[in-house]
């Protein structure tokens, strides 16, 4: 994902196809390279070592261990809320948790996509902030999606009137009506 990523930011760099020798003849010639010039400086280029890269990879070294003991915590937490869910609540607490975590990974990688497509970090703890940004929002969506999702699958709004054969008809579950009544269910007809 992250070769894709820096592709991307290549071609929007140099142009359609990336670091291609034309690309990056015509990259120089816009800097006002002359073009005597411009294969001097496409070799000190690739002799010299990329800053952001290092910094990127002393900082993963570190973040490694971070990560795994993030994601066991996570695991745990999740853990004990499905366990300490109730019957009647465990299909919708199951899908809050897999919508975050899946809705958290994938929002962490887009964050982190984001930045490195548009420049505005390439590198270090900025790199790590649109991680986390990117992976908060994703989490919280996720959540927010796998719940509506479960909702939608496993649960029944009760008070959404339903037509049966001319009439509306609102299904009242027994549980919802033992523990309280609506306040339409004993109008008039």
């Amino acid at each position: 994902m992250a070769q894709t990523i820096y592709e991307i930011r290549d071609w929007r760099e140099y142009g359609r196809g990336g670091r291609t020798s034309p690309n990056m003849v015509r990259y120089y010639q816009k800097q006002g390279v002359p073009r005597s010039g411009i294969p001097g400086r496409i070799l000190s280029g690739a002799q010299r070592s990329n800053l952001g890269v290092n910094a990127a990879m002393r900082g993963a070294s570190y973040l490694k261990n971070g990560g795994t003991v993030l994601i066991v915590v996570g695991v745990a937490l999740s853990a004990a809320r499905i366990w300490n869910a109730s019957d009647e609540e465990l299909p919708r607490v199951i899908g809050q948790e897999l919508g975050g975590f899946i809705g958290g990974g994938l929002g962490a990688g887009a964050g982190i996509g984001v930045c490195l497509v548009f420049g505005i970090v390439t590198s270090g703890w900025g790199l790590l902030a649109c991680g986390v940004v990117g992976g908060l929002a994703g989490g919280v969506g996720g959540s927010l999606a796998g719940s509506a999702i479960t909702d939608r699958i496993y649960y029944s709004d009760a008070s959404t009137p339903q037509r049966r054969m001319g009439q509306v008809v609102i299904e009242i579950p027994f549980y919802r009506i033992h523990q309280q009544p609506p306040a339409n269910m004993c109008l008039p007809p």
